[in-house]
């Protein structure tokens, strides 16, 4: 009786089955991992120094427009002779016109990027200045991650997508916890119109800065073929030209 036998069935795929991911594959991506993660805490680290260098070379200029504008000097040749080198070593041809597609891509409003960075580096410096670069940067730190979470949660320009969780929830209360005390403190020390105003101010100018990583990065696309680089040797070139004339 053929009902009572077993009846196999084999697939076979042209295809070869998927590697599967080897030690070495996955101690390359923990080490790429790590290695984010310690760029970031550098980042952090750089900007309060930088925050702290600004601050200082205002004393000295008793400008904070004419301390931005030095520092955007600094910054937009250290961009520009990086651009340079990595443009000579991948021997790019200049002469290479663009595309007539590329020309009805390009839009504008991304350059606006350089006029955000510009706002937030002369708040942080007037702020700063008034109450102290501990609380600035407190009172900026929250203001980023509140923009940030926003972000990621809606998006924003086709960011990838992360949803508030409760554990990142709780991250940005005890941020935005530290940096009430921080004002807590200053308040009792000094005048209270006058503090609350100034961490409005760093608080509203830093939550530009994930809105400006945005807009670089959109920036990067449509106007400088995918390089970051060029992206941010722009920005810094835009808020050189407003600084220069506020200034």
């Amino acid at each position: 009786n053929n009902n009572n036998h077993n009846h196999h069935v084999f697939y076979f795929s042209l295809s070869p089955p998927p590697n599967p991911p080897t030690p070495t594959h996955h101690t390359m991506v923990v080490c790429e991992s790590i290695l984010s993660y310690v760029a970031v805490v550098a980042i952090g680290v750089g900007s309060t120094q930088q925050m702290a260098t600004n601050t200082r070379l205002a004393s000295f200029m008793g400008s904070a427009l004419i301390s931005a504008f030095i520092s955007f000097v600094v910054g937009f040749l250290a961009m520009l002779c990086l651009y340079l080198g990595i443009e000579f070593l991948r021997r790019v041809d200049w002469s290479h016109p663009a595309t007539p597609e590329k020309r009805r891509e390009r839009v504008y409003w991304p350059y606006l990027t350089g006029v955000m960075g510009a706002v937030y580096v002369v708040a942080s410096i007037y702020v700063a200045m008034a109450v102290g670069i501990a609380l600035c940067f407190a009172v900026a730190v929250a203001g980023e991650l509140i923009a940030a979470a926003v972000i990621d949660h809606v998006g924003f320009m086709e960011t990838p997508v992360c949803r508030m969780s409760k554990t990142r929830a709780l991250g940005l209360i005890v941020a935005c916890a530290g940096c009430c005390l921080s004002v807590a403190e200053r308040v009792q020390n000094g005048d209270i119109g006058l503090t609350i105003g100034l961490a409005v101010l760093i608080l509203a100018c830093a939550s530009l800065l994930p809105i400006s990583t945005c807009f670089t990065r959109r920036l990067a696309e449509v106007r400088c073929g995918g390089s970051l680089i060029l992206a941010t040797l722009w920005a810094f070139a835009v808020g050189l030209v407003c600084l220069g004339v506020a200034a």
